[in-house]
């Protein structure tokens, strides 16, 4: 084999061009990531039921769903948290099995069983579990002013859910963005007791004024020839001013509840607050894709809290634990390694061979073979990240050692007189072998 190369020099060199290029258009396509994607034979699937104690939602959700995920195909174990108004279910699986068909099973058998849950609950939501699902960093949001009443906290979090949240998830290297430290509203109607017992009134009365006033009819079709018109009616209560002039019959009249009780609008209570340099502010922490590169993204997302800037000069936005940046710089860093690590090499190699051209045969084969790492990672989907690129400057001196070893022991056959392409077919082919053999016994260990 050795000597089938010696002798076609050009088609070698065509090869090693045509590796090389591939090798550089593949580079600008892999992935960048600060760790490699390691997918943990996990799903989580977590269920809310708002206002249920942890009895009802243990008896009346937890263990309906539960049994129903039981079936799913290659489960080794399922285990189950049930709280004050949610529930999650945790389904473990073996490393050898296909999680993606793991993954459109539950979500199958969670369609299944959606008829037979309570209506006013939200579709159970189904999560993949990965190791490196972890924020690319955190943008935190709050008012210049330093304001932190009601009114200033819920038009800043309808903002950041609304606009800031929606544009983040726009950009195709994120995956989602999950919100901490929303301020929710939510209605207090405090009753004038001494006005409703005066008029015959109970809490019960003002309770079915509510309900009858704050529901959503089930949607239905209407036919129109060949077309098929879905219609829903909602009637939902959403503002301090609809609750006012909800009617209470009274008698024979009728007044509003405005009357009979004070209506306003406040926080609900906080189950998380987000904090910066001791103000409070909403915090968004911004996952990427699996696939996408982190090179360029940082110059996005400034250019985006920038367009925030200019339209909201009211807000202040700051961002915190960037992993591009330490990615970059770990990047770099590693880079340079390689580069001084090849430059000595070849020094090294320069001042104890003292042969020019041996130096140079070894110094350039470097990028060639980095260049055709670089296709095979993209060939096998693999990423660039801290991981890859502590193999490759590791796989980088291993590389040298061998070539240092091929050379040396064609130098040995060119001093018996013989020609340099049989001293070159020869030389390797006497020591190719017993290498791999000894880099795969290296890998072993």
């Amino acid at each position: 084999m050795t000597r089938f190369l010696v002798d076609r020099p050009v088609s070698v060199l065509m090869v090693f061009a045509a590796v090389c290029l591939a090798g550089w258009f593949a580079l600008a396509r892999l992935p960048v990531s600060l760790m490699p994607e390691i997918e943990l034979p996990e799903i989580v699937v977590r269920l809310s039921l708002p206002g249920a104690s942890v009895r009802e939602v243990e008896d009346g959700l937890t263990r309906l769903v539960r049994g129903q995920l039981a079936q799913v195909s290659g489960l080794e174990d399922i285990s189950s948290e049930s709280r004050q108004g949610e529930a999650t279910i945790f389904m473990r699986f073996g490393f050898d099995h296909d999680l993606r068909q793991a993954l459109l099973e539950t979500n199958e058998k969670l369609d299944r069983l959606l008829p037979g849950l309570p209506r006013d609950i939200p579709r159970p939501r189904v999560l993949r579990a990965s190791a490196s699902d972890l924020p690319m960093f955190h943008l935190h949001v709050y008012r210049a002013d330093g304001r932190e009443d009601t009114a200033a906290m819920l038009a800043l979090s309808d903002f950041c859910e609304q606009v800031v949240r929606r544009r983040i998830e726009q950009l195709p290297e994120v995956a989602l963005a999950d919100l901490t430290g929303l301020a929710l509203p939510q209605l207090e109607i405090v009753p004038d007791l001494r006005k409703t017992h005066s008029m015959g009134l109970d809490l019960a009365d003002l309770e079915l004024a509510l309900n009858s006033h704050n529901l959503r009819a089930s949607s239905f079709h209407v036919y129109d020839g060949q077309l098929l018109l879905p219609v829903r009616f909602s009637n939902l209560l959403r503002t301090a001013e609809q609750v006012r002039q909800i009617p209470v019959p009274v008698g024979g009249r009728v007044i509003r509840l405005g009357e009979l009780a004070s209506v306003r609008e406040s926080l609900q209570k906080q189950t998380g607050m987000a904090l910066h340099q001791g103000q409070r502010a909403v915090q968004l922490a911004v996952v990427k894709q699996a696939d996408a590169s982190l090179y360029g993204f940082s110059d996005k997302i400034e250019e985006l809290v920038e367009s925030f800037r200019q339209q909201s000069p009211e807000l202040r936005f700051a961002i915190s634990r960037d992993q591009s940046a330490l990615l970059e710089l770990s990047i770099q860093n590693l880079l340079q390694s390689l580069v001084w690590g090849s430059a000595l090499a070849f020094a090294i190699l320069l001042f104890f061979l003292r042969d020019l051209l041996s130096g140079l045969l070894i110094f350039f084969s470097l990028p060639v073979s980095l260049f055709a790492s670089f296709l095979f990672f993209h060939l096998s989907g693999l990423s660039l990240n801290l991981v890859s690129l502590s193999g490759l400057i590791l796989a980088v001196g291993l590389m040298i050692d061998n070539a240092i070893i091929v050379i040396d022991n064609i130098n040995q056959h060119k001093a018996l007189g013989k020609t340099p392409a049989e001293a070159a077919a020869e030389g390797t082919s006497e020591v190719i072998m017993p290498l791999l053999i000894l880099n795969r016994s290296r890998d072993t260990c």
